[in-house]
């Protein structure tokens, strides 16, 4: 079965890096991209991904409000939330995994970054 990914994240750039870098990783990998929380709820409606990369800074509604609606979704919340944020504030990253999400992801500034993540993830 091919593995799929849904990234929300308000940043253009963000998302054709992560594309780039994963589609590099492994090009079978779908790659679905919502620009907020309620885009991405919408979209869960009809795209059920293997994993999902959630920003925390995004205008209207914040990665954890997102976090916590996805959660609250029966049929998607059993996929993992992989939160991935710029954002370094030491009570965030607690709150998010308290939330339901998998793990914290600083975004990596190279290539190098990426390949770990996707490393860890899907060599799972």
């Amino acid at each position: 079965m091919r593995k799929s990914v849904l990234l929300i994240d308000d940043d253009e750039d963000e998302h054709q890096l992560f594309a780039h870098y994963l589609s590099s990783y492994d090009p079978t990998i779908l790659i679905k991209s919502a620009f907020d929380g309620n885009h991405a709820l919408g979209l869960l409606l009809i795209f059920k991904p293997n994993y999902i990369f959630l920003d925390i800074n995004m205008p209207g509604m914040r990665g954890l409000e997102v976090l916590k609606r996805l959660k609250s979704m029966e049929i998607i919340n059993e996929i993992p939330v992989f939160i991935f944020s710029t954002n370094r504030q030491l009570d965030i990253k607690p709150e998010a995994l308290k939330f339901g999400a998998k793990m914290y992801f600083e975004k990596p500034l190279y290539a190098e970054g990426y390949k770990k993540i996707f490393d860890f993830l899907f060599k799972l």
